[in-house]
């Protein structure tokens, strides 16, 4: 996993690769922002489970924009619910580059991904509360 994301860092850092519309309009560069993913059952699947998080979520929001490619269970409960989803940019799921170019630009990533933990380990990142942390700015 850890080669892959060496490999593909150099393609979307070497002037050819594109974002995606909705995440280059997100990742302009002119401001601070964090990327989001949340998909496991036991975070999302319940109202009991969902709101702290969601709330926790807002609060971080607060602060920073959040970019939060949503995985299609997770917008259909948390449509189901009813919960807000102020300061964080909802979009659909992205691919592996888009990702990447998301999260190498990231003040923060908080994820409940085992797969995306290891990788912003990878890029050196820290330890927090609400997930992994990289501070790149």
């Amino acid at each position: 996993m850890i080669d892959t994301l060496r490999r593909n860092l150099s393609r979307i850092g070497d002037g050819n690769f594109a974002p995606s519309p909705p995440v280059a309009a997100f990742c302009d560069g002119k401001k601070r922002y964090g990327v989001l993913t949340l998909h496991r059952p036991s975070n999302v699947d319940t109202r009991e489970a969902l709101t702290p998080v969601g709330g926790g979520l807002s609060e971080v929001a607060r602060l920073l924009p959040i970019l939060f490619p949503v995985h299609p269970r997770t917008r259909a409960r948390i449509a189901s619910f009813g919960l807000p989803g102020n300061g964080i940019a909802m979009i659909d799921p992205v691919g592996y580059l888009d990702m990447l170019y998301a999260v190498k630009g990231a003040a923060i990533v908080l994820t409940d991904s085992g797969g995306l933990q290891e990788e912003t380990t990878a890029w050196g990142c820290t330890a927090s509360p609400l997930g992994r942390t990289r501070s790149v700015r």
